[in-house]
């Protein structure tokens, strides 16, 4: 009979340095939460060119996101080093600039139910949405452009080819999806690294698109139970030319139409910024994507009042927040035009993506206090 091998002293001392490192990770990261790190962004606010100061905290590819949306050129960036939470809170119920017109500080869903008085918007940074295949398919059936795609990706011999070797995910995540990731997005890029790609093997499959047998785009197919979700997708090299020939189109095509023969009812197309006019968030509203889930953490917003840099922010800027449990569409409008049923009914179609409960219209210049109105499919039904 075998004796049960015990494991090797060089074992159990690997097994302890890995958890003292994740206990470390554990560490900052919770210090983190309460120490974020502080940064000024001063400049000219990108649409109107009015003075514009915000008092950050958070990521610094949030940061970057932040300064990117808000400033018409590079803003003075003056790095604050990490700072006590408490210490960044506005005071409650007062709006008095102290120097900053905007305050934008990450929070943690625990955080927010604590300090929800202190803030008046809470901003998921990220916002998942679910595509209903069938219909997002027979849309695509009847749809001229697609026809003139299809037809280009026939005599391109374009196609897929799914696998699950190691090998393939090594090559795209190097040679595709990074480049591609930090292309377009340059700094404001959070990049998934290779050991939570390697983690995901498992129970993902690479989904790439051919142009006469050369791999040109893919993606990586995560499933999580009965659904499944478009995680990271790249393009060969990062080279934007692939997708102007139209591999990024091909991609979600095929794709769509490989999992709905499997049998799948609806594709998670993963997190958006919630800015309403971010062109990814504009891209899937187009495709009637549906607002599922966000992240558990905010861009906490407090707007100084009588700042015309923080009203042209949020008026350039509208976005979604969280709101008695509901994903709400905040606009600031300027409250000198009537809100005539027509002018309601255009701000509806310009803005609401499925998963919003309504959009609500605020004075531009009451600093986010005087809120004009609310939209949704029934008041304007009502109306």
């Amino acid at each position: 009979m075998e004796t049960e091998k015990k494991p090797s002293v060089l074992y159990k001392a690997l097994r302890s340095i890995k958890l003292l490192r994740a206990t470390v990770r554990f560490g900052r990261e919770h210090l983190a939460r309460y120490r974020p790190q502080v940064w000024r962004l001063e400049g000219r606010e990108r649409a109107t060119g009015a003075p514009l100061a915000i008092l950050f905290a958070g990521q610094i590819e949030n940061k970057n996101y932040v300064a990117h949306l808000a400033f018409a050129d590079s803003p003075a960036d003056q790095a604050l080093g990490r700072r006590w939470l408490w210490t960044l809170l506005p005071p409650v119920g007062k709006r008095e600039s102290d120097g900053v017109d905007l305050r934008i500080i990450e929070l943690y869903e625990s955080q927010r139910r604590w300090l929800r008085r202190n803030f008046q918007f809470f901003v998921p940074i990220w916002i998942g949405g679910e595509l209903d295949l069938p219909s997002r398919i027979a849309r695509l059936r009847h749809s001229k452009n697609a026809k003139k795609d299809l037809l280009r990706m026939r005599k391109n011999d374009t196609t897929y080819e799914v696998t699950r070797d190691p090998k393939a995910f090594e090559y795209f995540y190097s040679n595709m999806y990074l480049p591609y990731i930090k292309n377009r997005y340059g700094n404001r890029a959070f990049l998934m690294s290779h050991e939570d790609m390697v983690g995901k093997l498992g129970c993902s499959e690479l989904f790439f698109v051919t142009v006469r047998g050369e791999r040109v785009a893919g993606d990586i197919l995560l499933y999580e139970g009965d659904r499944v979700r478009a995680w990271s997708a790249g393009v060969k090299d990062g080279d934007p030319s692939y997708v102007k020939a139209g591999a990024m189109k091909a991609l979600d095509y095929l794709s769509y139409q490989y999992l709905a023969e499997r049998g799948y009812k609806a594709l998670h197309m993963g997190g958006s910024r919630p800015f309403l006019l971010d062109g990814v968030l504009r891209h899937k509203r187009e495709l009637k994507v549906r607002l599922c889930e966000h992240s558990k953490r905010y861009f906490s917003l407090s707007l100084t009042a009588g700042s015309a840099g923080a009203a042209a922010f949020v008026a350039n800027n509208p976005f979604i927040y969280v709101s008695q449990g509901v994903y709400r569409g905040a606009l600031f409008i300027e409250p000198d035009l009537p809100l005539s049923p027509e002018r309601l009914r255009k701000l509806y179609d310009e803005y609401h993506i499925d998963g919003l409960a309504s959009l609500s219209l605020f004075d531009a210049r009451a600093a986010g206090e005087k809120q004009l109105a609310q939209i949704s499919a029934d008041s304007l039904h009502d109306g």
